[in-house]
């Protein structure tokens, strides 16, 4: 995998879709709660970036939440007008000269466990790694 493929793919293009196994009422990851609206997340101090908006979707780029982790650039957040908070995705650093792409497999394997421990095996989920060597 070369440099620009693996940095495409980046750590957490994992973008950790989080579990769908996870109710409304429940915590959701990084210090926030699943359906909360923009309004409540911000009122947690969170500084939030527009990023793009379709039909009742609104997406926001966030550098900080309650409970960030090291490894995490930013954050994405994406509220239903009507249901509020319904993703969020986690992006690390960019990690280099890595080729064969083991440092960035041992954070996701990592992170992926952590969750798994806190909130169970995800009803659904896709897992793919980067792209082909050949």
């Amino acid at each position: 995998m070369n440099k620009s493929t693996f940095r495409r793919t980046k750590l957490a293009v994992l973008a950790m879709l989080l579990w769908s196994t996870v109710s409304v009422a429940d915590e959701g990851p990084f210090g926030i709660t699943w359906g909360m609206s923009k309004s409540q997340v911000k009122a947690l101090g969170v500084d939030m970036e527009p990023s793009s908006a379709k039909l009742s979707l609104e997406s926001f780029k966030v550098k900080k939440l309650p409970k960030s982790i090291s490894i995490a650039e930013f954050y994405g957040l994406t509220f239903d007008t009507k249901h509020g908070l319904q993703k969020v995705t986690m992006l690390s650093k960019d990690i280099v000269d890595d080729p064969y792409g083991r440092e960035g497999k041992s954070l996701y394997a990592g992170l992926k466990d952590s969750l798994v421990k806190k909130y169970g095996e995800p009803t659904f989920g896709l897992e793919r790694v980067g792209a082909k060597l050949w």
